[in-house]
């Protein structure tokens, strides 16, 4: 397959590969629009959550204030979604996002007691070499991570869903080698945690060279599959096959056989049904 600029993989996009790897090439190659209606509002609520707690660092926004213009920062990221359904109730999402903010605050300023803050909200970048695609970088953001007086690393990663598995986290996976190799800190004076404001819960976990190396191992795989085009349409979210619930391209999607090939990127969607073309 030939990729005509940098493949950036995130802990998203190849987290969407597993579930489906059609819809990762839709989204990341492609690049195909979403379908309507397909945005959610508990994605809005994650990206406005995470907002906020960036600019109570970065630009020494008391939490009071945070907490008095919350419903406007929402309603910011709400008035950005170009395929949401309209007319839904916004109420549920704003008290929780408030619930959410005040105690993720506070959870934070915890940390601050007894550690020093790295970074917030940082992004970063790893070129990734490998044998499949030339010029293929790891990137995303880590929301916060802190140090203490022992030089023990701790990378917080806020959840505003339900728990989830954290010792196959890819993301975290990510997180950790990039504190290693940036900062030449061993794997053991790294701990990761996913921080669930809501609920008041820390999950940590930690990461051996083994672990990350298991982790390239199944993003070579990944790599070698787009690289001759291998892309299947075979949802599986939570390990329940079928479900398509949060894909942005459920009516292109219609129609297309359950095992799909293409072989050149450049091609686009020739091999979709005649009515899906007539409504791109």
């Amino acid at each position: 397959m030939k990729i005509s600029k940098p493949l950036r993989l995130s802990p998203s996009s190849i987290n969407t590969f597993f579930r489906c790897s059609l819809q990762f090439q839709w989204t990341y190659l492609l690049e195909l629009e979403p379908d309507e209606d397909t945005d959610n509002l508990f994605g809005i609520l994650g990206k406005a959550f995470h907002k906020a707690m960036e600019l109570d660092d970065l630009y020494n926004i008391t939490p009071e204030t945070l907490r008095k213009y919350w419903r406007c920062l929402f309603y910011v990221y709400l008035s950005d979604s170009l395929y949401l359904k309209k007319n839904l109730d916004y109420n549920f999402f704003l008290s929780r996002g408030y619930d959410l903010l005040s105690n993720g605050l506070k959870m934070k300023e915890r940390w601050k007691e007894n550690s020093t803050i790295v970074f917030n909200e940082k992004y970063y970048r790893i070129s990734y070499p490998n044998k499949f695609i030339e010029d293929v970088y790891f990137s995303g953001r880590m929301d916060l991570v802190v140090k203490n007086s022992e030089n023990i690393y701790t990378i917080i990663d806020w959840k505003t869903g339900t728990k989830q598995e954290i010792d196959d986290n890819i993301q975290m996976s990510f997180y950790i080698y990039y504190i290693h190799k940036t900062f030449d800190i061993p794997y053991e004076n790294i701990y990761g945690a996913l921080a669930y404001p809501l609920t008041g819960d820390i999950l940590f976990t930690q990461r051996k060279e083994e672990d990350v190396l298991k982790v390239f191992e199944k993003i070579d795989n990944v790599l070698k599959d787009i690289s001759i085009g291998n892309f299947i349409k075979n949802p599986k979210i939570n390990k329940d096959s079928g479900n398509c619930i949060f894909c942005p391209h459920p009516k292109k999607c219609k129609g297309v056989v359950e095992s799909v090939v293409s072989t050149d990127v450049h091609l686009k969607l020739d091999y979709i049904t005649d009515d899906l073309q007539e409504t791109k």
